[in-house]
């Protein structure tokens, strides 16, 4: 191409949402009605649109890279949440092998938006070197029989513990309430004792020397803090 020239350029624009895109360029996107003197100024370029999830699977089968696995995916939960919103079911093909493990199913990970199937496959990307010699090579099937049989079952074993520690830590919580409630209805008892024998003592010399409550408390030496608990006790 002589370099008065320019290269051309082909866009495609790659929507894997479950609702399908229906705009064929760029005018269909953009609002220009509030400011229609910008209109002359913006091109309508033409979209080479291509909705994922609606692509049929002889479509899908057609690709011979590994974006056929992330198409699949799409197209099969798209189907799937539309018979069950709350229950999207997928079932990978056993025969397409993986090319580029890593790399698709970060991809798929990203497009997932089950939270617990995008931390079982960053759990198997940390492992899956060790299985990469596997007889028949590595598919989406065995990837997700891995984490069927390995990495959920690691997260329930991981809830178990956590349970498990929960459980203990309450019941040593109410272990440790039930002894400060022990403890502190003895203290009680022995400060009711205590505070009966100031009572009675100064009950005594009140008596016998004919003195007023004050006066009692004076000669007992009693300080402020106990006086003042224990004269409500005190007749004069």
């Amino acid at each position: 191409i002589p370099l008065s020239r320019f290269i051309p350029c082909v866009t495609f624009v790659l929507h894997y949402g479950d609702d399908a895109w229906n705009a064929k360029s760029l005018d269909d996107l953009t609002r220009l009605e509030k400011t229609p003197f910008l209109k002359p100024f913006v091109s309508g370029y033409t979209m080479n649109l291509e909705n994922i999830a609606w692509w049929s699977e002889e479509k899908i089968a057609s690709i011979r890279s590994d974006f056929r696995i992330i198409a699949d995916y799409c197209a099969q939960i798209r189907r799937s949440r539309k018979k069950d919103p709350d229950h999207p079911m997928y079932e990978p093909l056993k025969q397409w092998k993986i090319e580029h493990v890593e790399e698709t199913l970060m991809t798929l990970a990203a497009f997932s938006n089950d939270r617990k199937l995008t931390e079982a496959l960053h759990v198997y990307l940390e492992q899956f070197d060790l299985y990469e010699q596997k007889k028949g090579g590595i598919t989406m099937r065995s990837v997700i029989d891995y984490i069927e049989e390995k990495a959920y079952l690691k997260f329930e074993k991981k809830d178990k513990e956590y349970n498990r520690q929960l459980e203990t830590m309450t019941k040593q919580l109410e272990e440790k309430e039930q002894q400060l409630n022990k403890k502190e209805k003895e203290w009680s008892k022995e400060r009711n004792s205590m505070l009966s024998q100031f009572v009675v003592s100064a009950q005594r010399l009140m008596a016998k020397q004919g003195l007023t409550a004050e006066q009692a408390c004076d000669l007992l030496g009693y300080d402020e803090d106990l006086r003042a608990t224990v004269l409500p006790y005190l007749v004069s």
